[in-house]
């Protein structure tokens, strides 16, 4: 036999209700998540502008270089490589800086609530129910909207990956580059 608030055969079992403190709480937690994948876009979005940045610094000094080595010339094998490393640089540095700023132009969607969401708000049966339904309900949309930011956030950093490997390769082409203009002028320089 169960005593009373026990939990035996025939004891009646209280119904689930939200605890505001708890509710409030996770509210609270929620929010704070949304707003820190919130800043992480905005740090993905401060990276891809400086890859945009810097590329276009490397590629003025691409340029910079490679007109003064077509106009002046080098010679023989050297010349070759050179051409290649140029190339591989070149295509590199354009497609960061295209990828780049391709990331940056993609759309930063507004969290949980439009407009329209906020005018269905006031007219709705909810600005009648209890503050922590209205919480709950808020906890929800948020997790809904948390998965879609974190999922365009993932994709913003993946391209500023890719920008940023591109950037890489185009600076070691450009180094080669710049090598094989060491190499010929010292060979230029020795006497024979």
């Amino acid at each position: 036999m169960a005593g009373a608030g026990g939990s035996g055969v025939g004891a009646s079992v209280a119904p689930f209700e939200p605890q505001p403190e708890t509710v409030e709480a996770l509210l609270s937690a929620t929010v704070r998540v949304i707003e820190d994948e919130r800043a992480r876009g905005e740090t993905a979005d401060t990276k891809a502008g400086q890859l945009v940045g810097f590329t276009g610094v490397v590629l003025a000094v691409e340029a910079s270089l490679g007109s003064g080595v077509f106009e002046h010339g080098i010679s023989g094998a050297y010349s070759y490589a050179f051409v290649g490393l140029f190339a591989v640089s070149l295509l590199a540095l354009v497609a960061a800086a295209y990828i780049a700023i391709r990331g940056l132009l993609s759309p930063q969607e507004t969290l949980a609530f439009r407009r329209a969401d906020i005018h269905w708000l006031a007219d709705g049966d909810l600005v009648l129910a209890e503050a922590v339904e209205v919480k709950r309900m808020l906890i929800r949309t948020y997790g809904e909207e948390l998965v879609s930011e974190e999922e365009r956030n993932n994709r913003k950093l993946g391209v500023v990956n890719r920008a940023g490997l591109l950037l890489m390769i185009g600076v070691v082409a450009l180094a080669g580059e710049g090598g094989i203009l060491a190499v010929e002028h010292l060979t230029m320089s020795i006497p024979r």
